[in-house]
């Protein structure tokens, strides 16, 4: 003080402290004040909760799974993500309505991070692909559904029996079926078997015929149903193998049901212009000289041919799994549904031949697989040939059975 010689006591640290917060205090104020009033007035009205939600919004649908953050999929955080010249953190939270005296917390913090989670699939539902090495485990015919069933007790034809009820062993060499309603059952023979009557049902039988022959034969009968049969020639190629596993032998023939059969080691499985082919396995199909080898095949009708539910695989690189010519008519009302299909020159030859497309009318191929486990495009040339949309026909629901993925119309 004046007058006693002394200086004034130097101020204390903690009075340095107070002075230094008053002053950074009152700057921040200031500033503050100044870059507030700086905003637009519809910049200042939009909340932190408002702009967290706009960029919420904004998001991939990917991405912008809920259980995702923004900066896991590459994008910048919502609360980092405001107009050009506003504070680059704020926090997502509704400010409070009523104005208090205590001073901001300097630097806000910003929320944590959500947790990231793998976000629960909604895709559409599982598609079954690989069906071929195995079809039953597809609910498709193989060995293991069609044919003898196990346990049946097989009598031998003609070494242990030459007739039954409405059939008898022809010693010209064939068993013939020739009464009307008669069952030929629980037989094995290396001899064909000709049906000449109406009604006849032929079933849990193995026949083994070699050469230039039929498995069985249907000659001018209706209503013949063949069921749970084993049908082969001896070998898969040469001249042994089997002509025809089943074949309609005039083209005449009404309502024949081709059901639950094992058909191997044929240039033709089954050949019929009309009734009902379903849930047969006709696989390694086989060929000599001039062969044109077919799974099924039909030469022409109107009358109805379905054929559906099978399991059709042709090892060669000719002709078909399943065809529709038009060799002696148009190809009309035909259903070619729900198969398992593979191999042939084309997988599916569709009833339209070059120069006769108006003759193929109401011919339906829908919801079959085909597997390109013998050639790269289902068939050594293609999935299938011969096909068009005029004449109120559908191509719809066919898929490639290694992925799923749909085939279009050829």
């Amino acid at each position: 003080m004046p007058g006693n010689g002394l200086r004034p006591p130097a101020p204390t640290k903690r009075a340095h402290r107070w002075v230094t917060i008053a002053c950074a205090l009152g700057l921040t104020l200031v500033l503050g004040t100044a870059s507030v009033a700086a905003l637009s007035a519809a910049d200042r009205s939009r909340t932190s909760t408002a702009r967290f939600a706009n960029a919420e919004a904004s998001w991939t649908p990917w991405c912008g799974h809920r259980s995702w953050s923004r900066a896991t999929c590459g994008y910048p955080r919502p609360w980092t993500s405001g107009t050009p010249g506003e504070p680059t953190t704020e926090t997502p939270a509704t400010p409070s309505a009523t104005p208090t005296d205590e001073p901001a917390t300097p630097g806000p913090t910003p929320p944590p991070e959500p947790t990231a989670t793998a976000p629960t699939p909604t895709g559409p539902a599982e598609v079954i692909t690989g069906c071929a090495p195995d079809p039953s485990s597809c609910g498709y015919p193989d060995a293991s559904t069609t044919g003898v069933p196990e346990g049946t007790e097989l009598v031998r034809v003609p070494q242990d029996a030459r007739s039954g009820d409405g059939w008898h062993y022809d010693e010209r060499g064939w068993i013939e079926v020739d009464q009307t309603g008669a069952t030929l059952s629980g037989i094995s023979t290396t001899r064909s078997v000709n049906i000449t009557a109406s009604s006849v049902t032929v079933q849990n039988s193995r026949i083994i015929v070699s050469g230039e022959d039929f498995g069985i034969a249907v000659r001018h009968a209706d209503n013949v149903t063949l069921r749970n049969n084993d049908i082969a020639g001896p070998a898969s190629s040469g001249p042994t193998r089997l002509m025809n596993g089943i074949k309609d032998i005039y083209s005449d023939s009404a309502n024949l049901q081709v059901i639950g059969n094992d058909i191997s080691n044929t240039a033709c499985g089954v050949q019929t212009d009309q009734g009902l082919i379903e849930d047969n396995y006709i696989h390694d199909l086989a060929f000599t000289g001039d062969d044109h080898v077919n799974g099924t095949t039909s030469n022409g009708g109107s009358r109805p041919l379905t054929i559906r539910h099978n399991t059709i695989f042709n090892p060669q690189d000719q002709t078909d799994a399943v065809s529709l010519f038009q060799d002696f008519g148009p190809q009309n009302n035909r259903v070619i549904d729900d198969n398992l299909l593979a191999g042939g020159g084309y997988t599916i030859y569709a009833g339209a031949n070059a120069g006769k497309e108006s003759s193929a009318t109401n011919i339906s191929v829908t919801n079959n697989r085909i597997s390109r486990v013998f050639y790269p495009k289902g068939g050594f040339f293609g999935y299938a040939t011969a096909y068009t949309t005029s004449g109120g026909n559908s191509w719809e629901g066919n898929v490639w059975d290694d992925t799923g993925d749909p085939i279009p119309a050829p």
